[in-house]
């Protein structure tokens, strides 16, 4: 049980610091963005710019179904 709720407590701190400083695709024309390894960032190259989750939130950017990158 407490070995579990270490690992659930490490796994948050670690989404938390890896999707501040991260750099996500968004697409400019349909305001969807994806994380790096994502199938569909790697096919966005026209309309695609690197920003990070929080000027992404600015834009209200909306989360791929696909890769679920942080909201």
């Amino acid at each position: 049980m407490k070995k579990s709720i270490y690992l659930l407590l490490a796994l948050f701190i670690f989404n938390v610091s890896y999707s501040q400083d991260t750099l996500y695709k968004y697409n400019t024309s349909n305001g969807k963005y994806h994380r790096q390894e994502c199938k569909w960032a790697k096919k966005c190259t026209k309309n695609c710019i690197d920003l990070t989750l929080k000027e992404i939130r600015e834009r209200k950017g909306i989360p791929c179904k696909v890769c679920k990158p942080p909201k």
